[in-house]
């Protein structure tokens, strides 16, 4: 009998504890086959041996996406990474059990939440991004994707950017004076230990947007400290140095990138604009004429190099110059109006004036191209065309403000 209950009592308590199942407190679970399942709550429950194992779910289920392209309705790009997290509950395990059973809990969640910021994004300006209105739209998405799978309470929360990103979108929202709403995410990544350059564009392009000028030079300095050859943070220097006419400082640091990237054709057309303003001809012009050697038929520095020689007096050579950059790119108008105005300059009115008038047809034609065609005109002797050019120039400028 005691070699009986030796062999028996082993085998019972397997049998029993093969019939008893715990759900960790924060779970549920679904126990049985698909029509007959039921779903268990925490706690110890008994099954009967030998049942199928339970399938067990958080009650909160969450998942996380590294950044991928989100393409606005612009057009643009950037990266987002999301984190995701919804709350399950009796009445609607059933249904997430249903969902989730091939990708999993965190795959569900995951793709739900991809498709609704895909979504959401496509019919969105970029700067949803960065003022929260699209990630309150990809959470209404999402919620209403997750319902019919049982998942209650959803909340969509993008990551933030990473500094490439961050400053793409500061560039992109400046012209509105909004890369302001990127203040948090630009001081977090200009702060952190190893920021880069971009980093520190990008908080220059924050601080110039809320007109902080003094900062954003020191961010954008910063940025040229890392990577002498970076365009975003030299071209704002560009701009806040020339209007303030600082050209020594200027040149300075078009010195070092163009070092850093002797090939640099923006560079060196940012140098000899800087020359020009300064009235050193002779410099400017040896600086695009480097430039031209990389990039022979670059239209900008062919028309740059045609004002040179225009304000040295060399208007014949000026005339080949403009001549070569139409060449280049037949329907340019700026290059159609500086070959126009280079042959009415040398008394050619008759040869420049269908270059003007190709000039107008080329797009949005401004009060100054309107007054050379109708001088062009009145010295070919078409007095009446001359006239009608004079109205529309006339019409074209802006009124007078208003005394005060």
């Amino acid at each position: 009998m005691k070699r009986l209950l030796a062999i028996l009592l082993p085998i019972l308590a397997v049998a029993l504890y093969l019939s008893v199942a715990r759900v960790p407190d924060g779970n549920l679970a679904v126990a049985g086959k698909e029509g007959a399942a039921r779903v268990l709550g925490p706690g110890w429950h008994f099954r009967g041996p030998f049942a199928p194992p339970l399938s067990l779910y958080p009650a909160q289920p969450a998942a996380s996406a590294d950044p991928s392209p989100l393409t606005f309705g612009d057009g643009s790009s950037y990266a987002a990474g999301f984190d995701i997290t919804g709350r399950i509950d009796a009445a609607g395990a059933l249904a997430f059990d249903a969902a989730s059973r091939d990708a999993g809990p965190p795959g569900l969640l995951r793709s739900i939440g991809s498709a609704a910021l895909a979504a959401a994004a496509k019919r969105a300006p970029p700067v949803d991004l960065a003022s929260g209105a699209l990630e309150k739209a990809a959470t209404a998405l999402a919620a209403r994707a997750l319902a019919p799978r049982g998942v209650a309470e959803v909340s969509l929360k993008l990551r933030p950017l990473a500094a490439p990103e961050c400053m793409r979108l500061a560039q992109a929202l400046a012209g509105d004076r909004l890369s302001g709403l990127l203040h948090d995410a630009a001081s977090a990544l200009a702060e952190a230990p190893g920021a880069g350059w971009e980093a520190h564009t990008a908080m220059g392009l924050v601080l110039e947007s809320q007109k902080d000028p003094h900062g954003a030079e020191k961010e954008y300095l910063d940025a040229l400290t890392l990577h002498p050859g970076a365009l975003p943070p030299m071209a704002q220097l560009v701009a806040i140095y020339s209007a303030v006419g600082e050209f020594s400082k200027l040149d300075r640091l078009l010195e070092a990138g163009i070092q850093a990237q002797p090939t640099s054709i923006q560079h060196l057309g940012w140098y000899a604009m800087s020359l020009l303003r300064q009235k050193r001809l002779t410099e400017s012009e040896k600086t695009i004429v480097r430039a031209l050697a990389i990039e022979p038929a670059n239209v900008m520095l062919l028309n740059n190099l045609g004002g040179v020689q225009i304000q040295e007096g060399r208007v014949a050579d000026a005339i080949e110059t403009f001549r070569k950059a139409r060449t280049a790119k037949p329907g340019d108008r700026q290059s159609l109006y500086n070959l126009g105005t280079a042959l009415c300059a040398a008394g050619k009115d008759a040869e420049g004036l269908p270059f003007l008038l190709d000039a107008e047809r080329a797009g949005a034609p401004t009060p100054l191209l309107f007054d050379a065609i109708a001088r062009a005109y009145r010295k070919t002797g078409d007095a009446r065309r001359a006239r009608e050019y004079e109205g529309r120039a006339s019409s074209a400028r802006p009124a007078p403000a208003p005394h005060a």
